[in-house]
């Protein structure tokens, strides 16, 4: 191994280590990006979603890392295998295939099964950007997988390449997606898997293919409106869980003065659901406390996919929960801030609380699903069986 960089196990990094790859969640949700100094705050983070003997690849100055991109040993072949070897560990827990193209910088593509046979992988710089920041992601890679149904997972592999054209073929919209990845990339990340929630969510509603791309477009500007608050004021919004009413209002004002000029962005459904994705079904939320039927559909799925990623994602400076607590936590709110129908919809037709099914259920542990004591009105709290054994009833727990 070069001496510039060395493997480690999680319980073994230290304050100061630089990570040298993005480090992944079992959910298949990033967790921390590549060449991150880690703080202890990070490790403590780090060492709550993933198991303490999973191996990474770290560096001890910026120096060294300087010299690992300047001369390319990030893509020579010895730590290229260390990567597969990562990617192989972290396979064995994970509910989501992590392929080795979302551990480097640049996209392989060498047999990523989810991205179309048919595309010309002679691609421009904006189409590599762009393939790169969706597929780096393995929840937007692999979400398709937990759809019950194949008719659906055969329209995500097409959804997911005409949102991406979209992009591509305007400019306006890649230099946005641009200028959120260059602002912070705590943005970029909560935006792409708001997004795949918001498809997820769509295609079990049986959405059009237009209406689907339309709200993928909502899902991932809706944020664009940070671009124009001070980096220090959003970091003080992140780390105050985010209630900042004004800042909110502030956010919605620009992407309305933004969209006027985009065209794509500047349809009824696309703008309702960005302005409706605060609203609460009982008329308790923002900017409008519009109620039930009030609310635009695009806003309704929108209030749920973003919730769900702050959950789990830890996208407002939190530890994060299991995609299973996330879900549960949202339950508890339906027919308060969340529509219950879209809810059940979203649990019947993906397989995560199904008969068979295996779900991350609290800090890192893995357990199938064997049951339910209460399905009709409980569908999300199955009857699980961790590795050891132990049944639970998670009614009753």
């Amino acid at each position: 191994m070069d001496n510039t960089y060395k493997m480690k196990l999680i319980k073994e990094l230290e304050s100061g280590d630089i990570i040298l790859h993005p480090l992944y969640r079992l959910d298949g949700l990033m967790l921390i990006n590549s060449y991150r100094s880690l703080s202890e705050d990070l490790i403590d983070k780090i060492t709550n979603h993933l198991p303490h003997t999973l191996p990474v690849l770290i560096t001890s100055s910026k120096k060294n890392l300087d010299y690992i991109i300047d001369n390319e040993v990030n893509r020579s072949k010895k730590f290229i295998d260390n990567l597969k070897l990562i990617a192989t560990n972290t396979n064995k827990l994970t509910n989501h295939p992590i392929s080795i193209d979302t551990f480097i910088d640049e996209p392989l593509y060498t047999n990523d099964e989810n991205i179309d046979e048919n595309i010309d992988l002679k691609l421009n710089h904006k189409e590599i950007d762009v393939y790169h920041l969706f597929y780096s992601m393995p929840f937007f890679s692999s979400f398709q997988n937990i759809l019950d149904s194949q008719d659906l997972k055969n329209r995500t592999k097409k959804l997911k390449n005409m949102l991406i054209d979209t992009i591509v073929s305007n400019d306006e919209l890649y230099n946005l997606l641009i200028q959120l990845k260059n602002y912070k990339n705590i943005i970029l990340i909560h935006s792409i898997n708001v997004t795949t929630a918001s498809l997820l969510i769509g295609l079990t509603l049986e959405l059009t293919d237009d209406d689907l791309i339309d709200l993928c477009l909502a899902a991932l500007y809706s944020n664009i409106g940070y671009l124009e608050i001070p980096k220090e004021q959003f970091d003080y919004f992140l780390k105050n869980h985010g209630d900042d009413i004004d800042i909110i209002t502030k956010q919605l004002e620009v992407f309305m003065k933004t969209s006027k000029d985009i065209p794509l962005l500047r349809k009824d459904s696309i703008i309702y659901g960005v302005l409706d994705r605060n609203e609460a079904i009982n008329g308790t939320g923002i900017p409008n406390k519009k109620r039930g039927k009030e609310i635009s559909l695009f806003g309704k799925i929108l209030a749920i996919a973003q919730s769900y990623d702050i959950l789990v994602g830890g996208y407002l400076y939190n530890n994060g929960i299991s995609p299973a607590e996330a879900i549960n936590e949202i339950w508890k709110k339906k027919s308060v801030n969340f529509d219950e129908n879209i809810l059940l919809n979203l649990i019947h037709k993906t397989t995560t609380f199904k008969l068979g099914s295996y779900i991350t259920y609290h800090k890192n542990k893995k357990a199938e699903i064997i049951g339910f004591s209460n399905y009709l009105e409980s569908p999300h709290l199955p009857i699980i069986k961790l590795n050891n054994g132990l049944t639970i009833d998670l009614t009753k727990k």
